[in-house]
């Protein structure tokens, strides 16, 4: 069973972000769902990985500064494939 979800989303996040990320709204609303799913909670409710980058973030520990996700990417070393991996296709 599908449904069919309408929204608004800027443009510049849904042409530039998204597709220099290789994920489209639909990627992104249909990962954030399956997650809130999996972990039987909403996702701004951080788990315990993510609460221990935050306070990694908080200490100054593991930062990191690039111009695009290009760059960021290349930084922690993901291929553009793994985003794919993610989203199944």
């Amino acid at each position: 069973m599908t449904t069919i979800i309408t929204t608004e989303v800027d443009e510049e996040i849904s042409t530039k972000i998204l597709q220099e990320s290789g994920l489209t709204v639909s990627d992104v609303i249909r990962i954030t769902l399956s997650r809130i799913v999996q972990e039987g909670d909403y996702i701004l409710t951080p788990n315990d990985t993510t609460a221990e980058t935050i306070r990694k973030a908080e200490a100054g520990v593991d930062i990191y500064s690039a111009k695009d996700i290009k760059e960021f990417r290349e930084q922690l070393g993901i291929k553009p494939q793994a985003f794919q991996n993610l989203i199944g296709s």
